[in-house]
């Protein structure tokens, strides 16, 4: 059920201090649904795991893996309506990040041990239209380099 990467590489990723605090609030909640449960609960260590409103099925379990359909209907979809943006897929938010830290300054290779891609080409040829062209900025700065 649960497997290495699809690159075989597992990768550590670093989070914002307000992505901490969330996920803690979030385990703090989980951890008040275990106790409450403790005899139906399936500890299965998971960050994100099925409660009640997940239960569609006589062999689903509290603490069971989320299946991807179920989140993006049930949680992703209506932030999506309610922030009033534009509709994508769950899996949109990989391309999203990829394209705005690419368009933020990011360097390839960061974005590419993100993405956990196995080589930089693979992050360049999905994501490089994204890239600022950035000629007339290099040259003068060459001009800088050179001229003083």
């Amino acid at each position: 059920m649960f497997g290495p990467p699809k690159n075989g590489r597992p990768r550590t990723l670093s989070i914002s201090e307000e992505m901490v605090r969330l996920l803690k609030k979030h385990r703090a909640h989980q951890n008040r649904r275990k106790r409450a449960n403790r005899h139906l609960y399936r500890d299965r260590g998971l960050v994100f795991a099925k409660d009640w409103e997940d239960m569609q099925r006589e062999t689903d379990c509290l603490g069971d893996p989320l299946q991807i359909n179920n989140i993006a209907e049930r949680q992703f979809d209506p932030l999506q309506e309610k922030a009033g943006v534009r509709r994508i897929k769950f899996h949109g938010l990989r391309h999203t990040f990829a394209t705005l830290a690419l368009a933020n300054g990011w360097q390839p290779h960061e974005v590419q041990r993100a993405l956990g891609h196995k080589r930089v080409e693979i992050t360049l040829n999905i994501y490089g239209h994204v890239l600022p062209d950035r000629k007339k900025e290099m040259a003068a700065h060459m001009g800088r380099i050179l001229h003083g």
